[in-house]
């Protein structure tokens, strides 16, 4: 049961930043592949040009302080 709560926790968080920051993500890493955190660490790389509900999504979820 844990792993299938950690599961949809970790599904959750994806859909969340990717509502909340797909757009940044098109226009700052469009080259960027899909997958073990590379999007995030752009997007992270990329702070001050993210919209500031990205921003608030990336400190929702601790990826930001």
């Amino acid at each position: 049961a844990r792993a299938d709560f950690q599961a949809n926790s970790s599904a959750l968080i994806m859909n969340y930043i990717a509502t909340q920051c797909g757009n940044d993500a098109k226009q700052l890493c469009p080259n960027i592949r899909l997958g073990e955190g590379r999007v995030l660490g752009c997007l992270i790389q990329n702070t001050q040009s993210l919209k500031s509900w990205c921003i608030q999504a990336l400190k929702d979820v601790g990826a930001l302080r």
